[in-house]
């Protein structure tokens, strides 16, 4: 393995995943100069522990919410140093469903909403509750209720989630807690973000 860090792109293991993030930052900066990124020691520390994550998964999706991370530190968007590295280790530890199922804690009432789907999958009123909610916007996750709530029990043992049980009724509010959703803002594309 060599000392270059570069966030994995895609599976394979091609370097372009700090690439990408740097033409990202071209189109969004005016200005923009690699240089001053360079000098950027949070961004660097970041890249560094976000390179030995990503060397350790072949997903892609783990990727990608690693270089919307490293996007949002570099646009100034991401939380203190401390705090970076504390979401880091947690994005680490998760898999990209975790992070699914926190955005339907999340944006989950204005996705229902948006898509119709209680209607179109023909879910009475009285079977509207958070399971069902993930299993239809999360379609990696349907008939998996025992890791469904194994991520709700690991989400929440991590304050992110006040929520019980996959069985509350949908909605309800104040599921996600602040630092929820502050992690969300952290690992979410800036143009993927509600607010």
């Amino acid at each position: 393995m060599s000392n270059c860090y570069c966030l994995p792109g895609r599976a394979g293991g091609s370097p372009g995943g700090l690439a990408d993030v740097v033409e990202e930052l071209k189109k969004r900066v005016d200005n923009f100069n690699i240089k001053d990124l360079a000098q950027n020691e949070a961004f660097i520390s970041a890249t560094i522990q976000a390179s030995r994550i990503a060397a350790g998964t072949h997903k892609e999706d783990k990727r990608k919410i690693l270089r919307n991370a490293l996007l949002n530190i570099a646009l100034g968007g991401g939380p203190d140093e401390d705090t970076q590295q504390i979401f880091l280790n947690i994005v680490d530890a998760f898999t990209a469903s975790h992070v699914r199922v926190l955005d339907v804690l999340w944006r989950g009432p204005n996705l229902m909403d948006g898509k119709t789907l209680w209607d179109q999958n023909h879910v009475p009123m009285n079977a509207r509750n958070y399971g069902k909610a993930i299993e239809l916007l999360v379609p990696q996750l349907k008939g998996q209720g025992a890791l469904a709530e194994y991520i709700l029990t690991d989400l929440r043992s991590r304050g992110f989630t006040q929520l019980n049980a996959l069985t509350m009724t949908f909605p309800t509010g104040g599921t996600i807690t602040g630092i929820g959703v502050q992690f969300m803002r952290f690992v979410l594309h800036p143009d993927e973000r509600p607010f």
